[in-house]
């Protein structure tokens, strides 16, 4: 070995180091940011749910209300607009919501009386309407809303 080739390796190992307390230095700046930031965002928070725990509640509450709100007016702004794209009007983009709507109610009914008349003990009306229930929401579900598509 000659004294080109061992500066040459003293020269890449201390640019390797270099490097390495470069990238410690970014990990230890970014992991202070984190901290500082968590700090600043969760303490605060933390006072007022346990000072206010009322207000913080609403807060909270009224927060996840405009997320909702916001997702799922853009959702329906977005299926609107690919339904206008298909062609359908307007008033049959209001009315498909509704039908649904209307079926999912009617269905919710007719499994209330089946409950109805189980509690009340009028067992063979309640097996007939359970029979008869169970084959009315088959055929909706497996014959109608396939042919639909």
């Amino acid at each position: 070995m000659n004294l080109k080739n061992i500066t040459k390796n003293v020269i890449s190992i201390i640019l390797n180091y270099n490097q390495l307390l470069k990238k410690s230095l970014y990990f230890i700046i970014y992991l202070s940011l984190v901290i500082f930031s968590s700090l600043v965002i969760t303490l605060p928070l933390w006072y007022i749910a346990t000072k206010y725990s009322k207000v913080y509640t609403i807060a909270v509450i009224i927060s996840v209300l405009i997320a909702l709100g916001f997702i799922l007016s853009t959702k329906i702004l977005k299926w609107v607009d690919f339904k206008q794209k298909e062609g359908i009007k307007m008033t049959q983009i209001i009315l498909i919501p509704l039908k649904k709507a209307g079926i999912f109610i009617l269905f919710l009914i007719g499994f209330y009386i089946i409950v109805l008349t189980y509690s009340i003990d009028f067992f063979m009306i309640a097996v007939l309407l359970t029979i008869s229930y169970l084959l009315i929401l088959g055929y909706y579900i497996f014959i109608l809303r396939k042919n639909a598509k």
